[in-house]
């Protein structure tokens, strides 16, 4: 069967997590489309398991097409669902394009483990976000590797200049 949709949807229907193969492979496809924004000097600032888009086809199911939403849409307020992905310089109001690399590291965190990293009512994301560092993906996976962990709190480190250069290094590195 076919599938045209969110990953967010995508993943609702899949048995289980997700294999640490098919995360490396959301998460580099993610990344090169990110990577493209970036080299444009284009922070997508809105990613999330809805606004990565999926595609997949019943007579090759191995193959998955990957984008992201179209950012010509109008601008608006991050939604609570979006809160969860927000880096801690988003929070106030800075961007760079390290902040879409801690929101792809979230996603990664989530596809790895079935949860995002943090959860709550806006005022306590902030703080999680801002001032709590996750605990390591392998807590609540065991499958997860420590050199997984390490990668992923990488990704998610609190200050931009201590995550990766770039969001393709990330994905490279989570290879």
């Amino acid at each position: 069967m076919s599938f045209d949709g969110s990953l967010a949807v995508w993943v609702r229907e899949q048995p289980g997590l997700l294999s640490l193969q098919q995360v490396v492979y959301i998460v580099r496809r993610t990344a090169d489309a990110l990577q493209q924004l970036h080299n444009q000097q284009i922070i997508y600032q809105d990613l999330n398991l809805y606004s990565i888009l999926i595609h997949t086809d019943v007579k090759n199911p191995e193959r998955v097409d990957l984008r992201l939403a179209d950012l010509s849409a109008p601008a608006r307020a991050p939604t609570r669902f979006g809160l969860m992905y927000m880096a801690p310089e988003q929070w106030v109001g800075h961007i760079a394009p390290a902040t879409d690399q801690y929101a792809l590291a979230v996603i990664a965190y989530e596809l790895l483990t079935g949860l995002p990293p943090f959860q709550g009512p806006p005022a306590k994301l902030m703080d999680l976000h801002v001032n709590v560092q996750p605990p390591p993906p392998s807590t609540l996976n065991p499958r997860v590797s420590p050199a997984i962990d390490t990668v992923i709190l990488s990704a998610l480190a609190k200050r931009p200049e201590d995550r990766f250069p770039s969001v393709f290094a990330f994905a490279r590195a989570l290879e």
